[in-house]
């Protein structure tokens, strides 16, 4: 039985919850149309139940190659939603996310760019990135697109160095938009009119 629907994910995931019935969860995660019903699950869930939630999120990871960036970084985005949770699960959790946070290689940002939206909200920087680091991070931006990641690729607005600059060229198109021309909601400024002419004196 699908538990969740477009319209109510918050009574799929009380009801995965009530009936106990983790394993729903675990099979439908590949699915980004329950990312919302399993990180809602884990916050309605028990401190028992969210621990083996999360834990078998994990053990499904290493056995589906394929689906392992999605899981990983879906069990991560529910750490928000779990004020108690066991330390050792919550560790593996923050460990295993951490392998594939930042992304280091283009290879690696388009890999993360096809787990889709929910990585947006993982997305370290601009501090305490290198310039590779920091322009696969917009480059997986990029790659997504949408509104939200326009809140990612303008925290790198102010960015000069040129890996990074080359990135945001390609994020807002074939052109680049220097940061200044950025407006506060990411989106370019148009450029400013031109001058009128001076009358002869």
């Amino acid at each position: 039985m699908r538990w969740a629907s477009s319209t109510a994910p918050s009574l799929g995931a009380k009801a995965a919850v009530g009936e106990r019935d983790v394993g729903v969860l675990v099979r439908n995660a590949h699915d980004d149309t329950w990312d919302d019903v399993v990180r809602m699950a884990v916050g309605h869930a028990r401190v028992d139940e969210r621990a083996r939630l999360l834990r078998q999120l994990m053990r499904r990871a290493d056995h589906a190659p394929r689906l392992r960036h999605r899981l990983v970084l879906l069990a991560a985005a529910c750490l928000e939603h779990a004020p108690e949770l066991d330390p050792a699960v919550r560790g593996e959790v923050e460990e295993r996310a951490r392998e594939l946070m930042p992304p280091r290689t283009w290879d690696e940002a388009e890999a993360l760019a096809k787990v889709g939206p929910l990585v947006l909200e993982l997305l370290p920087g601009p501090e305490g990135l290198s310039e590779q680091e920091a322009a696969c991070v917009v480059r997986t931006a990029g790659l997504i697109g949408g509104n939200a990641a326009l809140g990612v690729v303008r925290r790198f607005r102010e960015d000069e160095q040129p890996m990074v600059r080359v990135q945001l060229g390609m994020a807002w198109g074939a052109e680049f938009i220097p940061p200044e021309r950025l407006q506060q909601d990411g989106r370019p400024t148009p450029p400013p009119p031109p001058k009128a002419p001076q009358p002869h004196k």
